[in-house]
């Protein structure tokens, strides 16, 4: 799996495991959390072409411009 960390803060929407928003949470990125990049392909939230992310804490499921953005290879 490749790593990537953040280099730049991130707030992101929450959805719950059934694709739902949930209004009352937001996932928060800080500058210098490690990810790595799942090679399995994941359609949870976003559309076929989703990044998934996992750390300990949580996982996120992006798109390749905001990978590219906030997030550097390690």
């Amino acid at each position: 799996m490749t790593e990537y960390v953040c280099i730049k803060e991130l707030c992101l929407d929450t959805y719950d495991d059934d694709g739902f928003f949930v209004e009352s949470g937001n996932a928060f990125v800080e500058v210098g959390e490690v990810f790595q990049k799942s090679e399995e392909k994941f359609r949870c939230v976003g559309d076929k072409n989703s990044i998934r992310l996992e750390n300990d804490r949580q996982w996120l499921e992006i798109c390749e411009e905001t990978l590219n953005e906030y997030f550097k290879p390690q």
